[in-house]
């Protein structure tokens, strides 16, 4: 499939939700053009690439559009899967389209019971003090080891640089091994 591709200083992973300011005519456009079930990519920015943009990135829908106090477009988007980017181009309003294939991100997975909860109850906390966070996330899926480890990720102070490495499929063991020591050290 062909989407347009938004880089951006975000990382998201499937079920992740961000808000974005639209501002840009380039970006306006793609927001039309990818209203409905199309959607687009929403890549991280990376200056020393190729249209400085990662290869992978979350394809993301609309949940909910509106106009910002400043009169700006507000949007905010949900990861639904994450695609590999490949023969992307420019247009002539910059606007970047990439060819998009979606990849499998983390399978079924096997958590402690107990770890699986402590790392929950984090997530709680963090929605509890920060109910802006919260609100993105009107029914959270606590007990889903995959969509909590992808939030708390989404959220940890690391280079995003690190963060891109839990892109692939495999990762997981290494993502919840960080979570845990970040956990443990926290306690």
């Amino acid at each position: 499939m062909q989407l347009g591709v938004f880089p951006l200083p975000v990382f998201l992973l499937p079920g992740g939700v961000t808000k974005l300011r639209i501002f840009e005519p380039r970006y306006l456009r793609l927001v039309k053009e990818a209203a409905g079930d199309t959607g687009f990519a929403l890549t991280l920015y990376q200056p020393q690439l190729p249209f400085q943009t990662y290869p992978i990135g979350a394809w993301v829908k609309f949940s909910d559009f509106t106009q910002l106090d400043d009169g700006l477009l507000g949007v905010t988007v949900v990861a639904q899967q994450l695609v590999s980017l490949s023969k992307l181009n420019m247009e002539e309003d910059e606007l970047r389209i990439a060819q998009a294939r979606p990849i499998s991100h983390w399978p079924e997975l096997a958590v402690q019971p107990e770890h699986a909860e402590r790392t929950a109850h984090v997530l709680r906390d963090v929605f509890a003090e920060y109910g802006e966070l919260a609100e993105l996330y009107p029914q959270p899926r606590f007990g889903d080891a995959a969509w909590v480890c992808g939030r708390l990720l989404e959220l940890l102070p690391i280079p995003l640089q690190e963060k891109v490495k839990f892109y692939q499929p495999e990762s997981f063991p290494a993502a919840w091994q960080l979570l845990q020591s970040v956990i443990t050290d926290d306690q």
